[in-house]
């Protein structure tokens, strides 16, 4: 890689030899007449204007002449955006800003590169102390058995070398970690959590009672909790204000802490709605969600999202009615392979939240990736996916934590059991795919009360060796190794291999013989992402109660005359 050296708004460089020199202008005047404006696009949406981000950088490979970072965003442009320590400096820039358009230019000199991830990866990880981990059973995350008494050289944020390697390799003095009698992983991957839902107990309190802004800064203490449990990468598949692209460009510049992360915008709903019914609007967008009402308006909002920075498009395929039993497809295959179509033309992946048998079927047919849930695929159903080569994430962790543990936070008495027969229903079914190779994707969807963040993560493996009958190994693989593809930078992450990026934890104790020790936070010795120790003896990160956040009602039960005698 050509080497880049970087001068962003706060003075930082990332030195490596070569340069692209960043302008700022607020006044809507190009420097120099050189490159091209950032569109009216910035600032337009919510994720961008309500959480104050700005955007300071885009390194381009190609003509020899000035570039300017666009909202069409070129390929390997990088968008560094600020949430939380930037905001005061945001709004100073734009104090008396004319039409507070920002501009950005790169100006490319001699042998200058794109300033893609792997270069801000490069730069974190020099910062990153070496780690020899040394005397632990290694789980490689391929599906092989674990090989005890396994040295692990991590440097550059990347692993070096693994065995006698390893220890040959080793400068003198290098930081050791002593994994005797513990096990050495890759990183947990939750292909299925929702980072800024901050823990919510319901759609009302999501939609009405959560400011943009806030969304974005709680959305950064959510990331450390997730970190601190293990989980070193994850997939949000749409976030409260479209705040989720944002917040991955945030992570990845280095101006909050958080595991890797690939992210949706909203999910597309239609006018049906999804699981909230009717407080989805007629048109417009609410919290997670955005309406389209037609096919036209489906290609131009995956479109949008697209731009806007989506990893991945997510379609809700299945919502309720009124008198409906269960959730029925609200997506006709018109609809649903547009957006396919629209998604795939540009490069990115779709999937789909699917809660009964013709949903899997529709969308497996119209070219989803990766289908949510899955929940009640029948054989017909399993043989559209087959076709397609979809994978599935069953994401049972909510729905078993209800089942087993709702009573005990209040919980509808008698969901329960209707939770228990999903599980049920669909492991059978889920178990038939796996051998029949589909991919299973490990998710947890965390971000509820039900599956708060830092707790549940790795529950979905213990589910899996419960319910479908998979070996503790074979869990695991479903969260690492499979979870990369989800993140998709398979040949990056996912298994400890030489060459691959350094995102490993030191477990105190054999998953392989009880699954559930990953659960527990305190047999975590070490969590290392992009090459650095994550500090696990800080305090929990918690907030104290927000105004406005949570809903309360004025009594859990009426009042009638009769219970007031009792």
């Amino acid at each position: 890689m050509a080497g880049v050296h970087v001068v962003v708004g706060l003075g930082r460089e990332i030195p490596n030899g070569g340069e692209i020199k960043v302008v700022f202008s607020i006044t809507g005047v190009e420097p120099d007449g050189e490159g091209d404006d950032l569109s009216d696009e910035v600032g337009q949406r919510g994720n961008t204007c309500a959480t104050g981000l700005l955007l300071l950088v885009g390194g381009f490979v190609g003509e020899p002449h000035h570039h300017a970072v666009s909202e069409h965003g070129a390929p390997n442009a990088v968008l560094a955006l600020s949430i939380c320590s930037l905001v005061v400096g945001c709004l100073v820039c734009l104090r008396g800003a004319g039409p507070n358009r920002l501009l950005v230019v790169a100006q490319r000199h001699e042998k200058s590169a794109a300033l893609n991830e792997g270069a801000l990866v490069a730069y974190a990880s020099a910062m990153a102390e070496d780690l020899l981990i040394l005397g632990g059973a290694l789980i490689d995350g391929t599906g092989a058995e674990p090989v005890p008494d396994t040295a692990l050289l991590l440097s550059d944020g990347a692993i070096t070398a693994i065995g006698p390697e390893a220890v040959a390799q080793a400068d003198p003095g290098v930081t050791t970690i002593d994994a005797t009698n513990k096990t050495v992983m890759p990183g947990i991957i939750d292909s299925h959590l929702h980072c800024s839902f901050d823990d919510v107990v319901s759609n009302d309190e999501l939609f009405f009672h959560r400011e943009p802004t806030m969304v974005a800064l709680t959305t950064a203490q959510n990331l450390q909790k997730i970190l601190r449990a293990g989980v070193t990468s994850f997939v949000d598949p749409d976030t409260a204000h479209g705040v989720g692209p944002a917040v991955r460009d945030a992570v990845k510049a280095g101006v909050i802490v958080g595991p890797r992360m690939k992210t949706g915008v909203q999910a597309l709903v239609t006018a049906v709605g999804g699981t909230a019914g009717r407080l989805i609007p007629d048109e417009g967008t609410v919290g997670y969600a955005q309406v389209v009402n037609s096919i036209d308006e489906v290609i131009l909002w995956t479109r949008r999202h697209i731009k806007y920075g989506a990893d991945w498009i997510k379609i809700h395929a299945t919502g309720t009615v009124p008198g409906g039993k269960g959730e029925l497809l609200v997506w006709s295959p018109d609809e649903l392979r547009a957006s396919c179509d629209a998604a795939h033309a540009l490069g990115v992946p779709v999937m789909a939240h699917c809660r009964s048998p013709e949903s899997t079927i529709a969308c497996a047919e119209a070219g989803v990736d990766l289908i949510l849930h899955g929940s009640y695929m029948d054989d017909a159903g399993l043989e559209a996916v087959l076709e397609s080569g979809a994978a599935i994430c069953p994401t049972f962790t909510f729905l078993a934590n209800l089942a087993d543990h709702g009573s005990k936070v209040g919980v509808t008495p008698g969901m329960d059991n209707i939770f228990r027969g999903e599980i049920a229903a669909t492991a059978k079914m889920m178990r038939k795919a796996y051998d029949a190779g589909v991919k299973l994707i490990c998710g947890s969807e965390s971000g509820f009360a039900l599956t708060p963040y830092g707790h549940w993560h790795a529950r979905e493996m213990e589910v899996f060796v419960e319910e479908l009958g998979l070996t503790e190994l074979e869990a695991i693989t479903t969260a690492t190794k499979n979870g990369a593809w989800a993140m998709r930078m398979e040949d990056e992450i996912g298994t400890l291999e030489v060459g691959k990026l350094a995102d490993v934890l030191v477990v105190d104790g054999d998953p392989t013989a009880n699954i559930t020790v990953l659960q527990d936070k305190s047999r975590l010795s070490e969590v290392i992402c992009r090459g650095e120790r994550t500090d696990l003896s800080a305090p929990w990160p918690e907030h104290r109660p927000i105004a406005g956040w949570k809903v309360s009602g004025w009594a859990s039960e009426v009042l009638t005359w009769d219970r007031a005698q009792a």
